[in-house]
């Protein structure tokens, strides 16, 4: 009687190899969102026209000192804009390209802070952007709109840690969860050696704005106080931080990166004057 073995081998399982590129919750709903809100274009002219108006970014809605133009929304109008205008965008085209950047970028941003954080991030980053048009378009009547400087945010946030060995845009990523806990890095190291990353703090600064809004007898008065409680004993001004930011992109800083620079003329020493402690 013969005895005969049988060996069978068993080859484990391959290990599930996730996608690339996976689209987390929080972005899918984001670019829903801005797919729903485009089929406005499907409205009336005059409709459409109305809720660019009213959800649109538009600077001159926040001066008074030229024509007095009246923009649909009212006062609430000047709050909710700041976000709004993101959400909005011009045609399919400009929708596709924002949503390109998004797809890698914003699915790294998404999984790391978890679906409020996502969303409050997009949200900052779109008021951000808001104050900066404002800023340099003070008078500006055409409405502003699109998601570019939320995806400019999550770019410049998720450039910090999607590179990092094991991270989402790494050769080498592990799982989704393993590849959110990678540690971020400074922009200083991130964008290294390319580009330099040096940072301006201004403090009090004595601007035009101060003489508008309060009238030149009370901003002389806001400088004679900021000049008093500082070592410096003066208020800076715009040209103050204009020179740090020359010397910043000159060749003299060539070797100088993750830098912060304080142009508030001493304030955050904790100087007071005697009689004001």
């Amino acid at each position: 009687m013969e005895s005969q073995s049988y060996s069978s081998s068993v080859e484990p399982p391959d290990a599930p190899h996730e996608p690339i590129l996976t689209l987390p919750g929080a972005l899918t709903a984001y670019v829903l969102l801005i797919a729903a809100i485009h089929l406005r274009v499907l409205m009336p002219v005059d409709l459409e026209n109305w809720t660019i108006d009213v959800f649109g970014f538009i600077p001159k809605r926040y001066d008074s000192t030229l024509l007095n133009i009246t923009f649909p929304g009212g006062a609430g109008a000047k709050v909710w804009t700041f976000v709004t205008y993101s959400l909005l965008h011009a045609n399919l085209s400009h929708i596709g390209f924002n949503v390109l950047w998004l797809l890698p970028f914003g699915s790294a941003l998404a999984r790391r802070f978890g679906p409020v954080r996502f969303f409050a991030f997009m949200a900052v980053t779109a008021a951000a952007g808001a104050v900066a048009h404002l800023v340099t378009h003070e008078h500006a009547i055409a409405p502003m709109i699109g998601a570019s400087a939320s995806v400019s945010g999550a770019m410049a946030a998720a450039i910090r840690f999607a590179f990092v060995q094991g991270s989402f845009l790494s050769f080498t990523r592990g799982d989704a969860d393993a590849a959110a806990k990678v540690p971020a890095l400074s922009l200083a190291r991130a964008l290294a050696p390319k580009i330099r990353v040096n940072a301006i703090c201004p403090g009090f600064m004595d601007t035009r704005w101060f003489s508008s809004v309060f009238g030149e007898e009370k901003a002389q008065r806001v400088r004679e106080n900021v000049a008093k409680s500082v070592p410096l004993q003066v208020a800076a001004k715009p040209e103050d931080v204009a020179d740090a930011a020359l010397f910043f992109i000159s060749d003299a800083a060539r070797h100088v990166t993750g830098e912060m620079v304080l142009i508030d003329g001493g304030a955050h020493l904790g100087f007071a004057p005697t009689r004001a402690r």
